[in-house]
């Protein structure tokens, strides 16, 4: 800043200073010639520097916009609609303007005024940006318990938010196309869908999702317990163990997975056959079996059958331990051993246990004789008789506590 002074002598003189950057006021000396401290002069500098920053700011839609400056103090700011000239905004002295209510993008003039001295004006732009339109929305219904579809139109993929809220709330994670399947519903339902352009989102539209009323049910098939030996058959009627709440279409039954040991499996009106013939197979499997009714309503459900080799004496006993009974394995599975009875002797081929139909659960030898008392470790010995006259089977066992 300049600022210029001037001393009278014999002759006028004018003198012109530097005076600081920022400064407003002060005091400067003259001296002219052989004149010194002719005299001293207060001066006011009156070009206060415009607003060194400022921010614009929008907003989606009609309504009031809050723009800011940055200088000086409030209290010397003015605010004005027009760029030069004019009269400054009633009031609106501070660092902030809150605009009107606008409806479009609307440029403002910010000042900075020290004492009588103005500064030259700065815009600042408070930005309208428009909405889009909301979106155009399909309906749908179904019976209960179904997902139903809805569907929207005006947008394109991934600019659509779905919400449950006709305001405010959070858009369902991930929705964001023009359709939506709702989760299973049993009431009629309302949803919200709006569109969102990545600046601003539209108004929400609802959309309802019907439920008209019960839907048919698909069948209900229950599972049952299936074992043959190895090289056996197994046939069971699968209609007693198939429920539904329409009609059950008796061709509609279909192995679906089949045993993957490669037993043959068929089906000939609801009774399945699985053949293990020629099959040298053990253990268990799994196959599953398909069901409709007459209004195409369908479900599945999974089956294991367990096959049984010949009977498979366990000969270590632990009670206390890692195998707590003895284990004759497919002693209750195999026709021919079903009925059966099995005796325990000590060493002296004293009898210690004994009992009929052993199955390895309800009936089984855990170490304990028929008189209650926990038997010593030791070696004891079985005997295995069948009532099919299938060779009887002995041997001993290591009793262990």
């Amino acid at each position: 800043n300049n600022v210029t002074a001037t001393a009278t002598s014999a002759t006028t003189t004018s003198i012109t200073t530097i005076v600081p950057t920022g400064a407003t006021t002060g005091k400067i000396s003259v001296t002219v010639g052989c004149y010194t401290a002719i005299s001293v002069s207060n001066f006011t500098i009156c070009n206060p520097p415009p607003p060194p920053g400022t921010i614009s700011n929008s907003r989606c839609g009609n309504g009031t916009v809050t723009i800011t400056a940055s200088g000086t103090v409030n209290g010397n700011y003015r605010w004005y609609d027009v760029a030069t000239g004019g009269t400054a905004i009633s009031g609106e002295v501070n660092n902030s303007f809150t605009t009107p209510v606008l409806t479009a993008t609307t440029t403002y003039y910010v000042s900075i005024m020290i004492g009588s001295c103005e500064s030259a004006r700065v815009a600042v732009i408070a930005t309208i940006n428009t909405l889009p339109a909301a979106p155009i929305t399909t309906g749908a219904s179904g019976c209960s318990l179904s997902a139903i579809i809805l569907n929207a139109s005006g947008g394109t993929s991934g600019q659509y938010r779905w919400y449950t809220f006709a305001t405010g709330g959070t858009a369902l994670t991930g929705q964001t196309n023009s359709s939506y399947t709702t989760p299973s519903l049993t009431i009629t339902t309302t949803y919200y869908v709006s569109i969102n352009n990545g600046t601003c989102e539209s108004a929400r539209t609802l959309v309802i999702a019907m439920i008209t009323g019960l839907c048919a049910q698909p069948p209900i098939i229950n599972t049952a317990p299936l074992s043959t030996t190895v090289g056996g058959i197994v046939t069971i009627d699968l209609k007693p163990l198939i429920t539904t709440s329409g009609t059950l279409n008796i061709n509609s039954i279909q192995l679906t997975v089949p045993p993957s040991s490669g037993a043959i499996g068929t089906i000939t009106n609801g009774v399945l056959t699985i053949s293990y013939q020629g099959i040298a197979f053990t253990g268990k499997e799994i196959f599953s079996i398909r069901a409709c009714d007459n209004n195409g309503n369908c479900s599945t459900q999974q089956f294991e059958i367990e096959v049984a080799g010949d009977v498979v004496v366990y000969n270590a006993l632990s009670p206390n331990g890692a195998n707590p009974v003895f284990t004759i394995e497919y002693i209750e599975l195999i026709p021919e051993t079903k009925n059966n009875s099995v005796t325990i002797f000590d060493r002296w081929q004293n009898e210690v246990w004994s009992a009929s139909n052993y199955n390895n659960s309800s009936v089984v030898f855990k170490g304990v004789s028929n008189s209650g008392s926990d038997l010593p470790t030791g070696i004891y010995f079985y005997k295995i008789e069948f009532a099919s006259g299938k060779k009887m089977q002995t041997g001993f066992i290591s009793l262990k506590r």
